[in-house]
């Protein structure tokens, strides 16, 4: 396969090929996302970059946002962000516990709506006016496979207005794609179901592996 890329001038005048670059951005499920892609021979063809924080929220994104990276992107490369996830609990309301690894929902304590709409324009603000192509991918839903006693009503809804809030925002500035898309599976006409998103998730939070799999497979042909 040949590699994708770009011409480029050299201080001698010549041109040569170099590969477009992926820049991915985010949390724990933009690190393992980024983890597969290193591992795929589909993605030999350009050049992978990332930079993830394990557990961060949208306010430690800002922070510690790429710009020198996200500066020397052309409109040939692609910045992939993984919608975070972790803004849309109240901090301190989950724990975990071991062998197997648990993670609880200790209380309902939802992020209210005009405040997970706050963080989304933050994230509006950081790619406003950049080079690359944008491919945001929106929450994948948590907590759906705890132990019973942590379920609480108003779990899935709120999780569901999230991400419309997300696609609202940030509509206009990027391509936003529904994970539940990039997971189910082919041909699958009927609705998503909870059980088929707790089915994907490996703890709480995280996807099993074969699906963080799909997702990156299912996303190549967006990149061009």
């Amino acid at each position: 396969m040949a590699e994708r890329g770009r011409l480029c001038k050299t201080d001698l005048g010549l041109h040569i090929e170099t590969k477009s670059k992926i820049l991915v951005v985010g949390s724990s499920h933009a690190r393992r996302m980024f983890d597969h892609m290193k591992n795929s021979a589909q993605y030999s063809e350009y050049e992978l970059d990332h930079m993830t924080m394990p557990g961060a929220d949208m306010a430690r994104l800002a922070t510690h946002w790429p710009h020198d990276k996200v500066a020397q992107m052309s409109s040939h490369d692609v910045l992939i962000i993984q919608a975070l996830g972790n803004d849309l609990f109240r901090k301190g309301t989950h724990f975990i516990t071991r062998n197997p690894k648990k993670i609880h929902l200790r209380s309902f304590d939802p992020t209210a709506h005009d405040e997970f709409a706050k963080s989304c324009l933050i994230l509006e603000s950081l790619i406003k006016g950049i080079a690359p192509k944008i491919l945001i991918l929106d929450n994948v839903f948590r907590h759906l496979c705890g132990c019973p006693e942590h379920q609480y009503p108003g779990l899935i809804s709120h999780q569901v207005q999230a991400n419309k809030i997300l696609r609202r925002t940030l509509r206009s500035s990027a391509r936003v794609v529904s994970t539940d898309t990039l997971i189910a599976e082919e041909g699958t006409h009927r609705k998503i179901s909870v059980g088929d998103r707790a089915n994907w998730l490996i703890d709480a939070v995280h996807l099993k592996p074969v699906f963080y799999q799909r997702v990156i497979e299912r996303l190549l042909p967006m990149l061009h």
